[in-house]
């Protein structure tokens, strides 16, 4: 773990370089239609920018930044749960 003041230096050197068409594990990604923090619309962008499966993303209505800690929270953990199956082929 870098000590605190190397961590804003370091995500613009080399080392915070990512590799969209690098060999990875599957990725997903997860939103929240009502999420002012991390719109969305930024989640698409990043859904775009990784190449080659499997990569997916998805929107989950009326939920903000606090997805997994809202009232339905049930729903978003069933769809991780099920992609992950799919995903590692189980």
């Amino acid at each position: 773990m870098p000590e605190s003041g190397q961590v804003a230096r370091d995500s613009t050197s080399d080392i915070a370089k990512i590799d969209p068409a690098a060999d990875r594990p599957p990725l997903l990604l997860v939103a929240g239609e009502l999420d002012h923090i991390i719109p969305a619309s930024l989640s698409r962008k990043n859904f775009e920018y990784y190449q080659g499966p499997p990569t997916d993303d998805q929107e989950f209505a009326g939920r903000t930044h606090w997805i997994c800690g809202q009232e339905g929270w049930e729903e978003v953990a069933q769809y991780v749960g099920t992609w992950l199956g799919r995903a590692l082929g189980r």
